[in-house]
């Protein structure tokens, strides 16, 4: 076999998919896509078919808080089933504190549930959820790392569940739950 001149410099005049200009089609190339499969809307040069969709922001005038953190609040104080005046006060505070610190929160309703060796134990609960800037959230960072330890002690609970961008984190960590310790970084959309 002869090697051609130039080849893989951006000379010659032939074979242009085997150093191509269009970085996408030598990505699928490296996947084993054939070109010719490729939709004609797709074959087009610079036209990523692994692109997510772009979404146009509203014409409007607003603020952006791309992360979300939210807490579970129980209907329990260690083993005792809390009255729902006492529960409501509970979510007040926690609403009040997100507020307070994070300028807004929404709440909701739920039932969580955990099976103790003999049957599925159902507590009700509300998450309290409040969405912010990556910047006001490493700036109380420290704050909510607190709140989620006076929580659980004042709560009196085995462990607390908070979530981060859609992701559940159980504080402090209990060795006979699952842990993925794959995963370590927060991707936020």
């Amino acid at each position: 076999m002869t090697t051609r001149r130039g080849l893989g410099k951006g000379k010659g005049s032939g074979w242009k998919n085997i150093i191509s200009n269009d970085p996408h089609r030598h990505n699928l190339s490296r996947m084993g896509v054939k070109s010719a499969t490729l939709p004609k809307r797709l074959r087009k040069r610079n036209i990523a078919a692994n692109r997510l969709p772009k979404v146009m922001k509203l014409p409007l005038n607003t603020n952006n808080l791309p992360l979300q953190f939210g807490i579970i609040v129980p209907k329990t104080k260690g083993k005792n089933v809390l009255t729902q005046k006492q529960f409501m006060e509970r979510v007040n505070k926690e609403k009040q504190w997100f507020s307070i610190n994070f300028g807004g929160d929404t709440s909701v309703k739920d039932v969580g549930s955990y099976w103790d060796g003999k049957k599925l134990v159902k507590e009700p609960g509300s998450i309290v959820w409040s969405s912010m800037s990556i910047k006001t959230y490493y700036k109380n960072m420290n704050k909510l790392v607190e709140r989620i330890k006076q929580d659980k002690k004042n709560w009196q609970q085995q462990s607390v569940l908070f979530k981060i961008e859609g992701r559940d984190f159980i504080y402090p960590k209990q060795d006979f739950i699952d842990d993925d310790k794959e995963v370590d970084d927060i991707v936020v959309t």
